[in-house]
C-alpha cells in the first residue's frame, strides 16, 4: 500500500486541490494508468485511493462528497482463475520447499493447504493467536475486516507444534517477501507455471 501510494503522489493528479479533483479527471487518469498495467492492477490502486479519500472526508474534514474517485467506471477483470494443483505438483514442490534455508516455507505452504487461509493471514499469527485446546487460530486482518476462528487438522497443528523452538511473536517468523522469494525459487527449480502461492487456497476449499 505505501508503494502504491508513492508511486501516485507522482501523477499530476495527485498536485491537483482536492475541490477540483472530479470523476473527469479521475476518468482521464484511469484511461492513462491503464495504458501501463492491467485492469486488475488498477483496480487495486483506485481501490486504496478511493478508501484514502473517504477517510479525508468523513474522518479528516477536509475533502469532499460524492467521492469522485467512487463515481468512475473500473475496468473489467478478466474471468476468475481456477488453477489447482495438478497431478505430482505437490510432491516436486514439497521436495524443493524443504531444500530452502528459510526453514518456514514448507510449514506455511503445508499449513495454507490445510487451513485454506490466505498467505498474509498465516504470516500475520501470532502466539497469542493459537488455541491448543481447541485446535483453532484466529485471524485478526481478515480480507474483510472481520475476525474469524479455523479451526486446524491434525496435519495443521502438527506444523504449529514442530516449529523451530524461537521465541518470538509471530508464529512463522518470517516475510511476505521471503515467502514470495522462495515461491518464486520453488517454481523456476521445479518448471512449474502459472501457479501462485494464492491458488493453494483453491486446492484447500
Amino acid at each position: 500500500e505505501t508503494g502504491i501510494i508513492n508511486r501516485f503522489l507522482t501523477e499530476e493528479i495527485a498536485h491537483t486541490p482536492l475541490h477540483q479533483v472530479d470523476k473527469i479527471k479521475v476518468s482521464a487518469y484511469r484511461d492513462e494508468r491503464l495504458k501501463l498495467v492491467k485492469p486488475s492492477t488498477l483496480v487495486r490502486e483506485l481501490g486504496l485511493i478511493r478508501h484514502c479519500w473517504d477517510v479525508a472526508t468523513h474522518e479528516w474534514g477536509i475533502a469532499h462528497d460524492p467521492n469522485p474517485f467512487s463515481k468512475v467506471r473500473m475496468p473489467r477483470i478478466g474471468g476468475r482463475r481456477e488453477r489447482r494443483l495438478r497431478a505430482g505438483e505437490f510432491d516436486l514442490i514439497a521436495k524443493e520447499a524443504q531444500k530452502q534455508r528459510n526453514p518456514y516455507v514448507f510449514p506455511v505452504i503445508v499449513f495454507a493447504l490445510e487451513t485454506a487461509m490466505r498467505g498474509k493471514e498465516i504470516l500475520a499469527l501470532t502466539w497469542e493467536d493459537f488455541d491448543a485446546n481447541a485446535a483453532t487460530v484466529r485471524v485478526r486482518n481478515a480480507k474483510n475486516q472481520h475476525q474469524r476462528m479455523v479451526p486446524l487438522t491434525p496435519k495443521a497443528m502438527r506444523i504449529i507444534m514442530d516449529l523451530p523452538p524461537v521465541q518470538a511473536e509471530l508464529v512463522f517468523k518470517t516475510t511476505q517477501c521471503a515467502l514470495k522469494q522462495a515461491w518464486r525459487r520453488i517454481m523456476r527449480k521445479t518448471h512449474i507455471t502459472d501457479l501462485n502461492f494464492h491458488e493453494l487456497r483453491h486446492e484447500s476449499v
